[in-house]
């Protein structure tokens, strides 16, 4: 995982540099709808897959892997947890620490 980091670090470098971030990918896209789907029926293996093949597909997207952080730390799988935020935060350095919600 180390290498697979240190060889996304100058892409995300590069896309942070960008003035106008690209918009998702059609793949992206799909795998994003598939996901939230996944979500809604509480289906996390299923949404984990989906996050997964939206990152691979572009890995420039800094929510695809915020949410794949949240949701292997609900499943209490902390490596991943942190090895998606790590990307999360190398394209958005500056993002502001998100509120905590009250759970429904």
């Amino acid at each position: 995982m180390a290498a697979a980091f240190r060889e996304f670090q100058p892409k995300a470098a590069a896309w942070r540099a960008l003035p106008a971030k690209p918009p998702l990918s059609p793949e992206a896209e799909r795998q994003r709808i598939l996901a939230e789907n996944a979500i809604q029926e509480k289906d996390f293996a299923a949404a984990i897959e989906h996050y997964e093949s939206g990152v691979e597909a572009q890995p420039m997207w800094p929510a695809g892997w915020y949410n794949l952080a949240l949701i292997y730390a609900e499943q209490n799988n902390y490596a991943d947890a942190a090895d998606r935020m790590k990307h999360y935060l190398e394209l958005l350095p500056d993002a502001p620490t998100p509120t905590t919600r009250a759970r429904k």
